[in-house]
């Protein structure tokens, strides 16, 4: 009542223990609105629908190995919607990466995974880890690959592929026997062996030399005499 007299109308008097808060009429709605805990909702309402729109995107485009790791073949591998988002989180709001298009490598490695691991649904049995070949990047079939290739431990690939950061055993094998089956047909069809992996347009060097089994004899019929050919490519 005081203070109306004083010529403020509409400001009241809110005692909280020893201290009095003063505050006009038409704010405390909003003053309460914003102490309640509204904004937790309005963010999880957020995040959900960022979710859904990457999810969403992570099975509108499918992805393709081509047998390399580079970064564009892993950025073609993994929507912009779902690389945005991991760059945001990683780096905050970043316009000069928006505008370059050009992301950070630990933004490519840990958007394959998500793609990777997606599932339309959610599994009842999470043992059962089946992944269709569109979902496939290339980050857990490099790691797939090459640890069969260094290690040939089929235990190291079942324990990465339990983790979910790798294809599996069986799945590697089978890559190898496509590769196989691939390089053997392009040989009969071009009638020409010669190694798949060189790079065109570079000067590549050839060592020949013979191979002989038993150079002890010429003439010998349980010898082998060949012709062996190496071709060094000097591209990485």
């Amino acid at each position: 009542m005081g203070l109306c007299k004083l010529g403020i109308p509409g400001l009241t008097a809110h005692i909280k223990g020893r201290e009095v808060l003063l505050a006009f009429e038409e704010d405390i709605g909003s003053l309460i609105s914003h102490a309640l805990p509204g904004d937790n909702d309005d963010n999880a309402m957020c995040l959900e629908r960022t979710a859904n729109i990457a999810h969403e995107e992570m099975f509108n485009e499918s992805s393709s190995v081509t047998g390399s790791v580079t970064q564009s073949c892993q950025k073609g591998s993994v929507p912009q919607g779902l690389l945005s988002f991991v760059t945001t989180i990683l780096e905050g709001p970043n316009a000069k990466c928006q505008l370059t298009g050009k992301p950070s490598q630990a933004a490519l490695t840990l958007a394959q995974p998500l793609k990777f691991n997606s599932v339309k649904h959610a599994r009842k049995n999470e043992q059962c880890a089946r992944h269709i070949k569109s979902q496939e990047t290339p980050l857990p079939v490099y790691t797939g690959v090459m640890l069969h290739v260094k290690t040939r431990k089929r235990d190291l690939l079942d324990r990465l592929h339990a983790l979910r950061m790798s294809i599996s055993y069986d799945h590697v094998l089978d890559l190898s026997s496509d590769i196989a089956n691939a390089v053997c047909e392009h040989f009969r069809e071009t009638h020409t062996v010669c190694p798949p992996n060189l790079t065109r347009s570079v000067f590549t060097t050839a060592a020949v030399d013979n191979i002989d089994h038993n150079s002890s004899s010429t003439t010998a019929k349980t010898s082998f005499q060949g012709t062996s050919i190496d071709l060094t490519d000097p591209a990485p």
